[in-house]
């Protein structure tokens, strides 16, 4: 009989969790768990069969001492509706505590989530994918400062910017940005204005994809002018992929309807203790990664 084991990820397990996660059209690679490793190590559990092999990943974060987020929680295709998603959630108590939990559930999960004790229905959100044309303009521009391309040496002022709109200080959350702009496929766009960050986007290259998460400006003009910039450093043809909630400011559906880039998911935020939304939901222009 087979005996399902829940136990900490390892750098090992990444390579096959992370090959179908892609068949299950999760948008992810051995580098991005990678990461998740590194910055969570403690909140990484997969779940393994009698030959140790995964067959479920989860990965929880603690972003305060109140609230913790389910940033992935997966099982391989042909092991549902066995269990394995309940086990992986509890697992969540060794990191979490009592803390209120908030998952991100696609439409045709919340079902299960609710089974879990996931009962309180926050904010919708949307997959939105496509490719980006180079012709298209937006308006109004950025016209009273600049947009740059960011380093390492910019980083302690972006995460001061990206702490006072999330609310998100300390709890791994400046390793986690730090991390998303280590390889030359990914880069940070940075908005100033009098020498001021007043928005910021990173982009990141997961298989064929460019992830454009987190997305945060002041105004619309900045966020048409971070847009537009990141587009023509894009490669031609490039297929981009952001997650907008409901309540994202008008300036991401402008940007949206213009580039033409369709919604192909839905979901909701789901929480075990009641809903919590951001401080910063009018300048947050797309949700925020964990």
């Amino acid at each position: 009989m087979e005996v399902i084991r829940i136990r900490p990820a390892r750098v090992e397990d990444l390579a096959e969790t992370a090959k179908w996660m892609r068949e299950s059209n999760r948008l992810t690679d051995k580098e991005l768990l990678e990461i998740y490793l590194r910055v969570y190590h403690n909140g990484v559990f997969v779940a393994v069969d009698n030959s140790d092999r995964p067959l479920g990943l989860s990965i929880w974060c603690a972003l305060n001492p109140y609230l913790g987020v389910g940033t992935k929680v997966i099982i391989r295709n042909d092991m549902e509706n066995r269990g394995i998603g309940k086990q992986l959630i509890a697992a969540s108590k060794k990191c979490l505590g009592d803390r209120n939990i908030m998952v991100n559930s696609y439409d045709s999960a919340i079902g299960f989530w609710d089974k879990c004790g996931f009962q309180h229905e926050g904010c919708a959100f949307g997959v939105y994918r496509g490719i980006v044309n180079k012709a298209v303009n937006l308006r109004p521009i950025f016209q009273d400062g600049q947009i740059s391309v960011g380093n390492l040496c910019h980083m302690d002022k972006v995460i001061a910017y990206d702490e006072a709109i999330t609310g998100y200080k300390g709890y791994h959350r400046e390793q986690f940005l730090l991390e998303c702009i280590r390889r030359d496929s990914d880069f940070i766009l940075i908005a100033n204005m009098d020498e001021n960050i007043c928005g910021y986007l990173i982009v990141r290259k997961i298989t064929d994809v460019f992830l454009v998460a987190p997305f945060m400006a002041n105004t619309n003009a900045m966020a048409n002018s971070l847009f537009y910039e990141m587009v023509q450093r894009l490669p031609k043809n490039s297929n981009i992929q952001m997650y907008v909630t409901e309540q994202a400011p008008h300036a991401i559906q402008y940007i949206l309807e213009q580039y033409q880039i369709p919604k192909i998911r839905v979901g909701r935020a789901l929480f075990t203790k009641g809903v919590i939304s951001l401080p910063g939901m009018d300048t947050l222009l797309t949700s925020v990664p964990f």
